[in-house]
């Protein structure tokens, strides 16, 4: 027997997006007991994750094989703008999240196993900007090892603080070399680089950090 919850192309995948999207849009939350609102509350944020990637995916394959051009449009932010009828700002955004997220294939694993927040997503990608070249995060799918040596540190030692006032920041705390697969079991208590002073919120998140080891 067919499993009816198998997706087999693409045009199916959208059809059945935009109806379960479209039922959710229109239910009467009200009458939801409070457990299943909380639980769509997560589902929707775990489905906004994958949306992110599903979205940055297919527009670098659009931009690759020149689909812009091809409608008479210079760039992927010019037709975004004109056919899917968004702001220049929200095209630049969706632009943004495709070069973000080609070269942070990482943070893209751990968004499609509903692991992390596009907002952290964001602010990890960012951070991992900062880092110097001799400990900076893998970027090719060649780096294996390190890449899930960095995946492990961001679920297990920088999420777990979300709970408190945020993931750990490696640039802040001179975590960064366990991205690579170091030690660094515990943040060191360095706020800032050649300061050895901690604050009481640096601390929180310091316990938070040895903890998840």
């Amino acid at each position: 027997m067919r499993d009816p919850q198998r997706v087999t192309s693409a045009t199916q995948a959208m059809n059945m997006l935009i109806a379960a999207l479209g039922y959710l849009a229109t239910l009467d939350a009200a009458s939801l007991p409070t457990a299943t609102q909380a639980e769509a509350l997560k589902c929707l944020e775990r489905a906004e994750s994958r949306h992110t990637v599903a979205r940055s995916r297919i527009l670098a394959a659009f931009s690759a094989q020149r689909g812009p051009e091809d409608d008479g449009l210079g760039s992927a932010r010019m037709w975004l703008t004109f056919h899917t009828r968004t702001t220049k700002h929200a095209a630049r955004g969706s632009v943004a999240w495709m070069r973000r997220l080609r070269t942070h294939p990482v943070i893209e694993e751990a968004l499609v196993a509903g692991e992390l927040s596009c907002s952290w997503a964001r602010q990890f990608c960012e951070w991992t900007e900062r880092l110097p070249t001799d400990s900076a995060r893998p970027r090719t799918g060649s780096c294996a090892g390190p890449q899930h040596a960095a995946r492990n540190w961001v679920i297990s030692r920088a999420w777990p603080c979300r709970c408190m006032s945020g993931p750990v920041n490696p640039i802040r705390t001179g975590t960064a070399g366990s991205l690579t697969g170091g030690s660094g079991s515990t943040p060191p208590s360095v706020a800032r680089a050649g300061s050895t002073e901690t604050s009481p919120r640096l601390r929180c998140r310091t316990r938070c950090g040895a903890a998840a080891g």
